[in-house]
């Protein structure tokens, strides 16, 4: 064999060796934004064997010859030439001369089909590297018309559709890479994402369920996926235990848990969804969004327990005052249900300390420290909230009771008249006319 040839030998061998790289490169920047980044990143199988060649060629000094080769053409004309300035520019990085110059060797190709499909994949190649992928699929489109029957050209083609959105292009690239040869766990990964944004979800299950057969599946992020279709088909009880298998499997905690979260809520058990959320954030997950679902859900249920551990951890972030006068009358409220009264005396003080009263919260802090047995302190709330015009009868009911236990029965008959007299709420005169008559 002569000198020539041995060279152009070398030189496709490096351009082989490139497109390994380039293989990898496109695997790194090909991910599926899916909720948690569900396609991952891949080492390449043959990585390993690419180096030992590309330290071959750099050892060798073959590089070097080739630059050496490379400077004397001042002006290229041949197919070689430019071939070669190509090689010489992507070993230096510079992918669009080289592109540049592959597109030359495009135009002059006059061989067979599968020869120019080989460069139409380079190039595509080079601009995925360039991030022009639109013009990328373009050319992996091409290289698989002329020649589709090596599955690297459509597993190329199905990367950069799912980078362009196309999605459909991405799911048929696959399934005839499927045809020609097995696909790996992230090739079926990238499968299932592609048909879940184009709602297949028979396919995404049909997909899943051939990676979850193969012995190196990421199953925590394929039963997730799994999770997802059955949610979109409106399959609850599916989608939980697949979440759930995903979990045992290693796969996001967050994500599962609130996608588990996200069934409950479309069949509106407002008590499982607390509990999950309250799991959630119990295991340490920083969410403020979580939080707030989790109050909402509590106050849905009037779970005060829930109430009481959520609101203060609220209280502690930003919020406008407004939020805030609320969010602590609500905390006072559970805490006066769960008959914790000097908790709640013990709230609402802290914040009329610093802020204008309100006859919401006065009327509150008369009721624990009426239950307090504080009934000279309870009658003076429900004394300033009455000059508010709020909550009237109810604390004239209210500072009866406690002018009765401080022997002021006089002032308590008076207060309980004029709520007969006003007679606004029947309960609540029923209440006010049997205490008169055990005083009378």
């Amino acid at each position: 064999m002569n000198t020539k040839n041995i060279i152009w030998i070398r030189i496709l061998a490096l351009f082989l060796a490139l497109l390994f790289v380039v293989e990898l490169i496109l695997a790194g920047l090909a991910r599926v934004n899916y909720s948690a980044a569900d396609y991952k990143d891949g080492e390449l199988e043959n990585m390993a064997v690419y180096i030992e060649e590309n330290d071959a060629y750099l050892s060798s000094g073959f590089l070097s010859r080739m630059r050496e080769v490379a400077q004397t053409l001042k002006t290229p004309q041949s197919f070689e030439e430019f071939y070669l300035l190509a090689s010489v520019h992507i070993a230096d990085q510079d992918y669009k001369q080289a592109s540049e110059d592959l597109e030359q060797c495009i135009t002059m190709y006059t061989g067979d089909d599968s020869g120019l499909a080989e460069l139409l994949l380079k190039q595509g190649c080079l601009k995925a590297l360039d991030d022009r992928w639109e013009e990328a699929q373009r050319y992996f489109q091409r290289a698989t018309e002329l020649d589709g029957t090596a599955d690297q050209q459509w597993m190329l083609l199905a990367e950069s559709a799912f980078r362009n959105s196309d999605y459909e292009k991405c799911i048929s690239a696959l399934k005839k890479c499927e045809e020609l040869t097995s696909l790996t766990p992230k090739q079926y990964t990238l499968l299932i994402s592609a048909a879940l944004d184009t709602a297949d979800y028979d396919e995404a299950l049909r997909a899943s369920a051939a990676a979850l057969k193969q012995e190196d599946c990421d199953k925590g992020t394929v039963y997730y996926l799994r999770a997802r279709a059955y949610y979109a088909l409106e399959d609850y009880e599916a989608a939980r235990a697949e979440a759930t298998a995903a979990l045992e499997a290693g796969g996001t905690y967050y994500d599962n848990m609130y996608l588990k979260a996200a069934t409950y809520e479309r069949e509106k058990d407002y008590n499982a969804i607390l509990s999950i959320l309250m799991e959630m954030l119990d295991a340490g997950v920083d969410d403020d969004t979580l939080l707030e679902k989790a109050l909402q859900c509590a106050l849905e249920t009037d779970n005060f327990e829930a109430e009481e551990k959520l609101i203060p951890q609220i209280l502690a972030t930003d919020i406008t005052e407004e939020r805030y006068t609320a969010l602590l009358t609500t905390l006072a409220i559970a805490r006066l249900t769960l008959a914790k009264y000097a908790e709640a005396e013990e709230t609402i003080d802290g914040y009329l300390s610093e802020h204008e009263p309100t006859a919401q919260l006065l009327y509150l802090r008369g009721i624990c420290r009426m239950n307090l047995e504080e009934y000279l302190d309870a009658s003076e709330d429900f004394s300033a909230v009455i000059e508010q015009n709020t909550l009237v009868d109810e604390s004239r009911y209210n500072r009866a009771v406690c002018y009765l236990h401080l022997e002021r029965d006089y002032y308590a008959i008076a207060d309980l008249n004029e709520v007969i007299t006003r007679n606004r709420n029947t309960e609540l005169v029923k209440q006010a006319t049997e205490l008169l008559n055990q005083i009378q």
